[in-house]
């Protein structure tokens, strides 16, 4: 009653059999070239300035490792390195613009074999923060002490970097690159008004930042305030007041 049936059902899994033992050969007779590639970087963790490694790796069939194979970066989509012979691609002092997502792709000199890893995404740590510039009193008169401090904050990892600073005013030069974070002036004239920038670099300078403005007017204290007034016949006429009560303000 079931014999029918049952032989339909040992010839199915004959030829089941038959086809996996087909298909078994036909990958035992057509290997794998060279196995997906896949991003590696090192070091684990790059903060700005370091040097950074990508690696294409890819293993080739050990019937065929002598092939050439080719390799080409990308980073977000974009070409950053064209195919080579080389499975790395370097940067010697990464920035913060290298972050992105990575793939690499390998093929034969010809083309016919053509194979491109998973994305693999980058990020590279700041070193220090971007500066920021600001002066140790709200108002400075003429006369006074003046110190500006160019401020930042060094990554936990690498607290013992050692950094530079340079301070600028209108642009100009006024403190070269030294260890010192801060610029003072003893006695501030009204000349000593002016944009005050700086700069924060590491010794080979490999990274390197510049902070906000910062708008600085040195005022004229009251005791010492001198007004002009124009006569008719065209002549400056210059004395002093007592401007006790007026309220200078502190900014430009």
């Amino acid at each position: 009653m079931f014999g029918k049936p049952v032989d339909q059902l040992k010839d199915c899994l004959e030829d089941r059999k038959h086809r996996n033992l087909i298909l078994k050969s036909l990958l035992i007779s057509h290997p794998e070239l060279f196995t997906i590639p896949h991003i590696k970087v090192n070091p684990g963790d790059i903060l700005e300035g370091d040097h950074m490694t990508i690696t294409c790796d890819t293993k080739l069939s050990p019937r065929r490792a002598t092939t050439e194979l080719q390799f080409v970066f990308y980073r977000n989509g974009h070409n950053v390195q064209g195919f080579s012979s080389s499975n790395q691609y370097g940067v010697p002092s990464a920035q913060l613009e290298h972050s992105g997502n990575y793939t690499c792709e390998v093929q034969t000199p010809t083309g016919s074999v053509r194979k491109r890893s998973s994305v693999s995404y980058l990020w590279i740590l700041e070193l220090f923060t971007s500066p920021y510039v600001q002066v140790n009193q709200y108002k400075i008169l003429q006369g006074d002490n003046m110190t500006i401090t160019c401020d930042t904050k060094l990554s936990p990892r690498r607290e013992t970097t050692e950094l530079q600073f340079v301070f600028y005013r209108n642009g100009h030069n006024v403190q070269g690159f030294s260890s010192s974070n801060q610029y003072g002036v003893p006695s501030a004239q009204l000349e000593d008004s002016g944009n005050y920038t700086c700069e924060v670099q590491t010794p080979t300078g490999s990274v390197r930042k510049r902070s906000n403005v910062l708008h600085l007017w040195i005022l004229v204290p009251w005791s010492m305030f001198m007004s002009c007034v124009v006569i008719l016949e065209s002549k400056l006429v210059c004395h002093h007041e007592d401007f006790r009560n007026i309220n200078h303000g502190g900014t430009m």
